[in-house]
């Protein structure tokens, strides 16, 4: 009898320990939450702690906070961009936006010499190409193109790119419902459904991609009536006490039930411990109660504009734990490529490098990239164009019709309030000959060249405004009264596009601030 018990425990155990290793040796689920817009201090959770801010409270974001303990947080985490679509091509193929010649929306030359991507290697095609058999999904907010041109199988294309106007829109002529602010609960339930239809049965990838938080301010009017009741016990001159804080405040919170969800749901399919989880937004924020922590805002390249909430749950993970080493979106394609073993070699033009090693030691970890620096480029032709460069400790912006550079050590200078430009006139020369270098490697946009594209584009609208009216005229035979409105209407859109060129291109040209507002610092016009 002994022997057989023993016999038959010896095989429950081996059982167990079968069972174990093949969990273990299960490839990894993803699961990407991207937000838009969210801040570094937009939420309850510290992305370093070694700066605390008592505003950041004011925030409810109990499952971000559950998602930091069961992971690490990034603390100088950064989006690819300051504004969403750059950021957004960005992170799905592992390069820089000067990299990629997508440099800002509207881009005029974006536009002129508009890419193909169908040549580039996207996260969602590293994991496909591993053999592994992974599904991939992405729902919400996608990157001005169709999204199921970067690879994906599941997507939600409503509008057939998903720009900003998914937020108020489910599709043309349905407006999003009140009780779904920018859809944040609808796309939800579709990324809790996928994870149910396919967590244990194959590997799969989720982006969550939110059109939340970005504007216009959006939550359901039992949300916002919290905070607003909240705000009120603060004294007058609180940031607390503004209306569009107490929005944003409410929005964060119905983006934090969101992540809770999502959470839920992998931990009732029995895939948690077996998925990275990473949480980060896709460019700086625009309103924070804790704004005056970063210089700037979304839109310019002080850290508010680029530095980014990350955390990171999942495999070898240790919890509750904060990594300070820089990192940046675009190192997420070669992270993928190595936590699934791929043998498919990597593009050889990546920017990227692979987070694994931070992932498992933290700080102790290390990455290996072609290109040391963050270079961050941002040639506008609507707001002051800049370029950035950041290595090591230091960051230099450079304003790029005046030539000025500003130089900062962030360890010591969070804020960016102290330009070291004039004590370290080395450092600037090191820094700006490398941003020089990189931007000629990659063949980066030329500022000027932005500009005459914007020029040429705007004469071609107007020469197309033109010769459209002049046709419909021509067609109107006697009928002057509606030559009389067609007139109008074509002098209103010609007017509309001179009055754009005045006032948004032409003050960015002499404008000599840095800040991503045309309104501000300027020298007089040549």
């Amino acid at each position: 009898m002994r022997t057989k018990s023993f016999v038959a425990v010896a095989i429950t155990l081996l059982s167990l320990i079968c069972q174990q290793s093949m969990l273990t040796a299960a490839p990894p689920n993803f699961v990407i939450i991207y937000i838009d817009d969210l801040g570094w201090t937009n939420t309850s959770v510290l992305m370093d702690s070694r700066y605390p801010n008592n505003k950041q409270s004011f925030y409810e974001t109990p499952n971000i906070e559950e998602l930091a303990k069961m992971g690490m947080r990034f603390s100088n985490a950064y989006a690819p961009a300051s504004v969403c679509t750059p950021s957004r091509k960005s992170i799905q193929i592992g390069k820089s936006p000067a990299r990629i010649g997508y440099t800002y929306n509207g881009n005029p030359l974006n536009i002129k010499n508009r890419k193909s991507w169908a040549d580039e290697t996207t996260l969602a095609d590293v994991l496909k190409a591993s053999g592994q058999n992974y599904i991939t999904a992405l729902f919400g907010k996608g990157v001005h193109e169709p999204v199921a041109g970067f690879g994906y199988d599941v997507v939600d294309d409503q509008h057939g790119v998903n720009g900003n106007g998914g937020g108020e829109w489910y599709r043309k002529g349905v407006p999003v419902a009140p009780d779904d602010p920018k859809q944040v609960y609808s796309l939800t339930e579709k990324s809790v459904k996928f994870i149910r239809d396919y967590a244990g049965k194959r590997p799969f990838f989720l982006m969550l991609s939110h059109y939340t938080v970005h504007s216009p301010l959006r939550s359901t009017s039992a949300v916002f009536k919290k905070y607003e009741a909240k705000g009120a016990a603060f004294p007058k001159g609180d940031p607390r006490t503004e209306k569009k804080q107490q929005q944003m405040a409410a929005m964060i919170e119905e983006m934090d039930r969101s992540i809770g969800r999502v959470l839920d749901a992998l931990e009732k399919a029995g895939v948690t411990e077996n998925t990275y989880i990473i949480f980060t937004s896709d460019n700086g924020g625009y309103i924070s109660v804790a704004h005056d922590q970063l210089r700037g805002k979304k839109g310019n390249l002080f850290e508010d504009g680029l530095r980014v909430p990350m955390i990171v749950a999942g495999p070898n993970i240790p919890e509750s734990t904060q990594c300070n080493i820089p990192i940046n979106h675009w190192d997420f394609l070669p992270t993928f490529h190595d936590l699934v073993d791929a043998k498919d070699p990597l593009p050889e033009d990546l920017d990227g490098g692979s987070l694994r090693s931070l992932f498992e030691q933290g700080n102790a970890g290390q990455v290996e990239r072609t290109e040391e620096a963050f270079v961050f480029h941002m040639p506008y032709a609507r707001m002051p164009p800049v370029s950035a460069i950041r290595k090591g400790d230091y960051k230099l912006i450079r304003q790029l019709i005046t030539g000025e550079e500003l130089l900062y050590n962030l360890e010591d200078d969070l804020s960016e309030k102290r330009n070291l430009a004039a004590q370290l006139p080395e450092l600037v020369a090191t820094l700006s000959k490398e941003l020089d270098d990189y931007l000629k490697k990659v063949g980066a946009e030329d500022v000027q060249d932005v500009f005459e594209a914007q020029y040429q584009h705007i004469a071609e609208q107007m020469v197309a405004i033109e010769m459209k009216y002049a046709e419909l005229i021509e067609a109107s035979g006697d009928d002057l009264e509606k030559i009389a409105k067609l007139s109008l209407a074509r002098d209103k859109q010609l007017e509309t596009l001179r009055k754009f060129k005045e006032e948004k291109i032409d003050p960015s040209r002499i404008c000599t601030n840095f800040e991503g507002n045309p309104r501000g610092d300027f020298r007089e016009s040549n």
